[in-house]
């Protein structure tokens, strides 16, 4: 069974991997368009475009080792910000179950305090808070299904 992963231990094992790929000072984030001040503000309450559902679907079907990687090669391809953070909300509010009460609804609720940890980051780095909220839904997604079939 997956553990739940803390900010602290994404970090670490962001950093191991980085370092395994020649990438231990992060480098990856500086292969993504930055995202401006104003790219992270809310100016309206989220709509759900067309656009945002295959991007949730890629966040729930995609396995939780490959998923940073195919939503960096999204970002690049033009997802900007407010669309991830939207379909990382989306999918965690349709996929995660609060019931019984423990910890995996908390992949729900970090949402909010991911998106206000990038507003307080510069540039590139405003992804990584996302990325963070990304593998919490996983490992809160992997719970659900343990907890199905236990």
């Amino acid at each position: 069974m997956l553990s739940p992963l803390d900010r602290r231990r994404f970090m670490v094992n962001s950093l191991k991997a980085g370092a395994v790929a020649g990438l231990s000072d992060l480098a990856f984030v500086h292969k993504l368009p930055e995202v401006r001040a104003e790219d992270v503000k809310i100016r309206h309450k989220v709509h759900l475009t067309d656009d945002i559902e295959p991007l949730v679907r890629v966040i729930e079907d995609t396995p939780r080792d490959r998923l940073m990687n195919v939503v960096m090669h999204r970002i690049r391809a033009g997802v900007g910000y407010q669309q991830l953070l939207a379909a990382l909300f989306l999918a965690g509010v349709r996929g995660i179950q609060p019931r019984p009460v423990g910890f995996k609804f908390h992949a729900v609720l970090v949402v909010n305090s991911a998106h206000l940890a990038s507003m307080a980051c510069a540039g590139n780095e405003r992804w990584l808070p996302l990325f963070w909220g990304l593998d919490n839904f996983k490992s809160s997604q992997q719970q659900n299904k343990t907890q199905a079939t236990g």
